[in-house]
């Protein structure tokens, strides 16, 4: 499903103004693959792509050449996530004194049921005053089901939930990724312009 977001992801960078600067980051049990770029000449913006191209989602159930199920990759935990990149906000805030703007893009499977945080809740209300100063808070999930207490918690927090793909849903009455792209000043964990 990370598929879907590339092409969208890579048009959005395009429209980036001159300044703007690219905190980028994958979480699988961790932050990993970080990369800030800003953007001053146009290979800053090929540079920004190449990230989108080489982010994947390597968590999930196969079938082997033998039929058996085996596990690829590691559990992301979506709450530990959002955890650390709001730890990254509110570095971000204090450096330059300007709150950055907050997407998260995540397939909504890994819910962390066994991990530190119970609910995206808990996570929200750990970083209630940072979350509160961010200017645009997204959470846009490739899900397989309803997100129920995850949109819940993020919405009521002040943040908006765009799902991509359900399954079941009419694709025609959800909003495309290229639309949230075009329509939110955001890119990747965090986008923001340095003095």
């Amino acid at each position: 499903r990370i598929d879907a977001i590339r092409e969208p992801f890579r048009d959005h960078i395009d429209d980036l103004l001159v300044g703007d600067t690219l905190h980028l980051y994958e979480f699988n049990q961790g932050l990993l693959n970080r990369k800030t770029i800003t953007i001053v000449k146009e290979g800053d913006r090929a540079e920004a792509k190449l990230w989108v191209d080489n982010v994947k989602i390597i968590s999930s159930i196969k079938t082997d050449d033998k039929g058996k199920r085996v596990q690829i990759g590691r559990a992301t935990f979506l709450y530990s996530s959002l955890d650390e990149v709001l730890g990254q906000a509110e570095v971000l805030l204090k450096k330059h004194g300007r709150p950055p703007s907050l997407l998260i893009i995540s397939d909504g499977k890994d819910t962390e049921k066994d991990g530190q945080f119970r609910d995206m809740a808990a996570v929200l209300k750990k970083h209630d005053a940072t979350f509160k100063k961010l200017p645009s808070k997204i959470f846009c999930a490739i899900v397989e089901f309803n997100l129920g207490p995850i949109r819940e918690a993020f919405v009521g927090g002040g943040g908006t939930v765009a799902v991509a793909v359900k399954d079941g849903d009419d694709p025609d009455a959800a909003p495309t990724l290229e639309k949230i792209f075009k329509l939110i000043n955001i890119v990747a964990d965090f986008a923001t312009s340095l003095p």
